[in-house]
Formats: structure tokens, C-alpha cells, sequence
């Protein structure tokens, strides 16, 4: 019998060949990161992305940038074009973390994409936001996802800085023990384009290790069936996906 994690990578591909073309992140996909003073932004292929030719994909690694801290942060996007009748826009974030400080150490990952076109919009889309944490103890973790759209929308993080247009979340997951944690909702108006962001706070009562994987997920048409197929997490296997892509890039490298 296969193993699970076979069977989420083979999902994965299969539902990525169903959402017809992913195309390539654009320039405006980035990652940043934050202890409370210092702070790192990295944009897909520039400085500071260990897959700077892997496009839609942002790895990055810093041992000495944020005090305590030992971070590593691996993400995945993904942009389907119409014409697909049904489509699904998809970020993914997973991370390592290890805090050596003294005292309690706190940690923001925030990540933004713009420009996600579902094509049979404007109308109802289904959003899905779905956080993990699994950390020794004394560590939490919260996770909120946003949908910035509409006149004068789709800014980069926007919900996370302040933004015009609308902004739609799902709300705050968490503080996680280690368990999941999911919430899914019904975004009724959502127009192209739009930019998806989310923002994950890790929090160290004490030295010790996190690792997550948080994504958000947007898909439409939006009937109640949708929500139903969101909360069963099919973009799992496609965050996977993406993750074995990337380390299949760096082993190359």
C-alpha cells in the first residue's frame, strides 16, 4: 500500500493538472520576517532566496539575522488562469524555527502575492485558512490569512498593513497547541485581481523548536458543497507538492 505521504504528493500533481496552467509567481510574491527589530524582506528570485531560479517558490534561511533566532522558511504559490470553470488560487508557508534567546522570543512571517485572476468573477468564492504547529512546549503559534480586492484593491499584504479596496480574513487561528486548525468561510463579493497574504506569529515563552505549515486557499464557484470540499484540505497534497519541488531544486543546485 502506498504511504501517505505518496498519496498526498500523487493528489497533489493530480489536482494541479486538473486546475489546468499554474503559472509562475510574480515579482510582487515576498516573504518577511520580523523579531520586533530587525526585519527581512525577500522577493521570489532575489537576494536572500536560496531557489532564486525556481520561480513561485521562496526559500530562505538566516542563522544570524534575528537574535536567538534560527529560521527556515520554505513557501509556495500558485496562480491558475482561466479558462478552467471551477479554479483554485493557493499560498503555502511552512517553517523550522529554533530560539536560543533569553526570555521570551516572538517571531512574525508574513507572506503576500498579487495579482490572483480566477477568471469568473466577480461573484462568491470559497477561502479556507488552515494552520499546523508543532512545537516543543511553551511555544504558540497564530496564523491569519487576508484577501485584499475591489476598487483600488489587491496590495501587497494587504489586511496585514493597512489597505484600500476590501479585505476579507477567515480570522485568527490559534494560539495552536499542536494540533490543526481551520476555518473556512464565504467571501461574497471577490473581483479580480486580487492579492492573498497571511501572517504567522510564533511565540517562545522559553528556548525551543516550532515547525507549521499554514496555508490559505480561495476558490470559485463558492456553493455550499465548496466549503464541504475546502475543509477536507485537497490543497494539502498540493503544498506538498510544492515542497518536494523545492527541495528536488535544491538538491540540483
Amino acid at each position: 500500500m502506498l504511504g501517505s505521504w505518496r498519496l498526498r504528493l500523487i493528489f497533489g500533481l493530480a489536482l494541479a493538472v486538473f486546475l489546468g496552467t499554474v503559472t509562475s509567481a510574480e515579482a510582487a510574491f515576498k516573504l518577511r520576517i520580523s523579531d520586533g527589530t530587525t526585519t527581512k524582506i525577500v522577493t521570489d528570485n532575489g537576494v536572500g532566496d536560496s531557489t532564486p531560479t525556481v520561480a513561485g517558490n521562496i526559500l530562505f534561511i538566516d542563522t544570524t539575522s534575528f537574535a536567538g533566532f534560527a529560521v527556515t522558511v520554505a513557501t509556495g504559490t500558485s496562480k491558475p488562469m482561466p479558462p478552467n470553470g471551477s479554479h483554485l488560487a493557493f499560498e503555502d508557508i511552512a517553517l523550522s524555527v529554533t530560539y536560543v534567546g533569553a526570555g521570551t522570543g516572538v517571531l512574525t512571517i508574513d507572506l503576500t502575492d498579487t495579482n490572483f485572476n480566477l477568471g469568473s468573477l466577480p461573484g462568491p468564492a470559497g477561502m479556507k485558512s488552515a494552520a499546523s504547529n508543532n512545537s516543543s512546549a511553551g511555544v504558540s503559534l497564530t496564523f491569519q490569512s487576508y484577501v485584499n480586492y475591489g476598487a483600488g484593491g489587491n496590495n501587497e499584504f494587504g489586511g496585514i498593513d493597512p489597505a484600500t479596496g476590501s479585505v476579507f480574513t477567515t480570522g485568527l487561528q490559534g494560539p495552536l497547541p499542536p494540533s490543526p486548525n481551520t476555518a473556512t468561510a464565504v467571501i461574497p463579493d471577490l473581483s479580480n485581481p486580487f492579492s492573498m497574504s497571511s501572517r504567522t506569529v510564533l511565540t517562545f515563552g522559553n528556548p525551543g523548536t516550532a515547525s507549521a505549515d499554514n496555508n490559505t486557499t480561495v476558490a470559485t464557484p463558492a456553493p455550499a458543497g465548496l466549503l464541504l470540499a475546502l475543509s477536507a484540505s485537497p490543497a494539502f497534497g498540493l503544498g506538498y507538492w510544492f515542497r518536494r519541488r523545492r527541495a528536488a531544486a535544491l538538491r540540483v543546485a
